[in-house]
């Protein structure tokens, strides 16, 4: 390795004290193929450019987050599961539900999340964020706090731990056959 390019990450190190550090720590970058691609051009070409800087920081506020999501889930782990299951798995059932809302995963998928009269948690996976053929008399689509009446199969029941300190029973329903736009309940 040349002189210059150890004066170049001896520089990098001093300018960035805790970037330099969060790349040191072999636990980082285990976790994380670019962490370790940056600790190797460090390394090799002593210098770091901007937007992987910036990269970095991201990685480090991801760990942060990662760490306290799992001391929570570990303070909570025992905590009690609040809801019920909705039906029968792969049985369908005619339901009336109120749409809260929609988010999108990492792999390109939307999780649409509902509620019925009881306040049970309900959800479906979809490939698009909008929900198909739900549109209330007026055309528009269906938004948070709408209901709607449908025909569903109960696909699975799980426990949304999402927010370790709200755990929740989860019903998952497919096969959405839309019926009726009820609007504002």
């Amino acid at each position: 390795m040349s002189v210059t390019i150890l004066k170049l990450r001896q520089q990098f190190k001093v300018d960035n004290p805790e970037l330099y550090a969060f790349l040191l720590n072999d636990e980082n970058r285990k976790l994380s193929h670019f962490i370790q691609s940056l600790w190797d051009q460090l390394c090799y070409k002593g210098k770091l450019s901007l937007p992987q800087i910036q990269g970095i920081k991201s990685a480090m506020k991801y760990a942060e987050k990662r760490t306290e999501m799992d001391e929570l889930r570990e303070v909570h782990k025992d905590s009690a599961v609040s809801g019920n299951y909705v039906g029968t798995l792969k049985e369908r059932y005619d339901m009336t539900l109120k749409y809260t809302g929609t988010k999108s995963t990492t792999r390109g998928f939307y999780i649409h999340n509902f509620i019925d009269k009881f306040n049970n948690n309900l959800m479906t996976f979809a490939q698009e964020g909008h929900i198909d053929n739900m549109y209330s008399t007026n055309g528009m689509k269906l938004k948070p706090g709408e209901c709607f009446t449908c025909r569903a199969t109960v696909n699975r029941h799980s426990i949304n731990e999402y927010d370790p300190t709200n755990k929740v029973k989860q019903t998952v329903i497919n096969r959405v056959k839309y019926n009726k736009f009820l609007g504002s309940k």
